[in-house]
């Protein structure tokens, strides 16, 4: 359940899974007050994991998907059953080095730090 107002107090969280989930419970940023001062390291750039920097990335382009997708440019032959395999098929169509124009320069991926995807294969779901 998310929150109209949420009251957070993130001096003490010391981790990206911390600030997430204290933030997640928001439904606005305007609705959201934090208390006290917080060390922004824990999600910039020079501190971030490489988990956190991979979900930010997958965010961006299911974001940029989701735009596309609004605004009825998203060609029909990309499709997925996971966030994974959608997005997949969007790098394909788009290029293994395409980066949103909107993503924020201290996430963005380059030669330097490229996007790298999963080295699995889809996983089929059953009910057992």
């Amino acid at each position: 359940m998310t929150r109209v107002h949420n009251v957070v107090h993130l001096n003490d969280t010391t981790s990206h899974q911390g600030y997430y989930t204290a933030l997640s419970w928001s439904t606005t940023a305007a609705g959201t007050l934090i208390l006290q001062a917080f060390n922004p390291a824990i999600i910039s750039d020079k501190k971030c994991s490489g988990a956190l920097r991979q979900e930010f990335w997958n965010i961006e382009l299911l974001d940029d998907i989701t735009c596309l997708q609004f605004e009825g440019r998203l060609p029909a032959s990309i499709t997925g059953e996971t966030r994974r395999t959608l997005i997949h098929a969007f790098r394909q169509h788009k290029s293994d080095s395409y980066v949103p124009q909107h993503v924020h320069s201290a996430i963005r991926w380059n030669k330097k730090q490229p996007y790298i995807e999963p080295d699995f294969n889809n996983l089929d779901w059953s009910i057992i």
